[in-house]
């Protein structure tokens, strides 16, 4: 497993699919909204396919995405961006698409399909609530927040497979069943596993 990316190394941004075009909901930095508008201009590429087939689509590699998407891949290389994920958001306030940029190759290789959905989950919520109040640093900040929970989280599981020999999904199950049956928040128990190293015990 590659290691999880560091906060500072990941740009994310949210389109938002709820009008009569894509538009940038959001972004943490201007070359994440670049590249969702690089997306847009030819309405292709990993944010429109995990809008339309719902579901992440990752690309470890932007470099070596076959000519798929050469506008993206442009401007990402000469933003010094070399990889993306595209999550679907889990929210109500509209269709909605959370993409994630890594400065490096491979930057979210570690992320399981069960991480995946967690993090668009957060992420849809953190947005949808902070969105009410109609103020632009609020959501920046909470998807900010969502991001370093994923960050915390993916570490938790580097940890768990670690120690236990275990899959990627099967230390997230560990994690998520820790959380249920202790009643506190999943970034909670994954906060004491990387403190402690030690994999969680459920308790009653």
């Amino acid at each position: 497993m590659m290691p999880a990316a560091q906060p500072e190394a990941i740009l994310a941004s949210v389109t938002s699919f709820d009008g009569p075009s894509p538009r940038v909901l959001l972004a943490t930095d201007p070359v994440a909204e670049e590249l969702d508008r690089a997306q847009h201009e030819t309405e292709s590429g990993p944010c429109f396919d995990a809008y339309r087939e719902q579901r992440a689509v990752s690309v470890p590699s932007i470099e070596e995405s076959n000519g798929r998407w050469p506008n993206l891949k442009d401007r990402a290389l000469a933003s010094g961006v070399h990889s993306c994920l595209a999550m679907p958001m889990r929210a109500d306030e509209g269709a909605w698409v959370l993409n994630l940029y890594g400065r490096e190759p491979g930057a979210f290789d570690a992320i399981s399909p069960d991480s995946a959905a967690l993090i668009a989950t957060m992420a849809g919520v953190a947005v949808a609530n902070a969105r009410a109040h109609q103020e632009t640093r609020d959501l920046v900040t909470h998807l900010e927040l969502a991001l370093e929970t994923r960050d915390v989280i993916g570490q938790a599981q580097g940890i768990i497979m670690a120690n236990e020999k275990l899959a990627a999904d099967d230390a997230f199950s560990i994690l998520r069943k820790a959380s249920q049956h202790r009643n506190v928040k999943l970034r909670e128990i994954a906060r004491e596993v990387v403190d402690a190293g030690t994999t969680p015990k459920p308790k009653a």
